[in-house]
């Protein structure tokens, strides 16, 4: 579960990245791009991170 999350994640921000950056280099970007891809890719993270913690808290407890 562990390589799979790590997987997951390196192809969410990877995504972000091409969306915000494109195709073009990133050194010719600009750093306001990629701050506000790095911005956004934390913002999808927490709200994952959010949905983990929910689910655990309501899952059963016999379960463990």
């Amino acid at each position: 579960m562990r390589l799979l999350g790590q997987m997951f994640s390196m192809g969410i921000a990877m995504t972000v990245f091409a969306l915000f950056i494109g195709r073009q280099e990133l050194r010719d970007a600009g750093p306001s791009v990629f701050i506000g891809s790095i911005h956004t890719a934390f913002l999808v993270f927490s709200c994952l991170y959010c949905l983990g913690i929910a689910f655990s808290l309501v899952r059963s407890k016999g379960a463990a």
